[in-house]
């Protein structure tokens, strides 16, 4: 690990709370503050995350499994999309958002 650069255990916690934020635009201020969550590390971490379903409870306590599950493939296609076109743009896309041109 580079001096300086999160751990996997700091990424992990900044993951969940990208997942757990209550609006998207709490979200996108997550990944804005923590762009490490647009790397490859944090990706195999959420795929992890995703393909794991006894996480899901520890996630989203009181939510019912699939709901839970089909959230957390839904951060998990935004951070991919986010990847793609960047954090703006992706966001722009979920919300329908479209931005202001002159």
């Amino acid at each position: 690990m580079e001096p300086g650069h999160p751990s996997p255990r700091r990424i992990f916690a900044n993951i969940i709370q990208f997942l757990r934020a209550s609006t998207w635009s709490e979200s996108e201020h997550i990944l804005i503050a923590h762009p490490e969550l647009l790397e490859p590390l944090a990706e195999l971490i959420m795929t992890h995350i995703a393909n794991n379903p006894a996480m899901t409870p520890m996630i989203y306590p009181g939510m019912v499994s699939s709901q839970a599950a089909g959230l957390i493939r839904m951060h998990e296609a935004l951070l991919a999309r986010c990847r793609e076109i960047g954090v703006q743009g992706a966001f722009a896309e979920m919300t329908g958002d479209r931005p202001i041109t002159s």
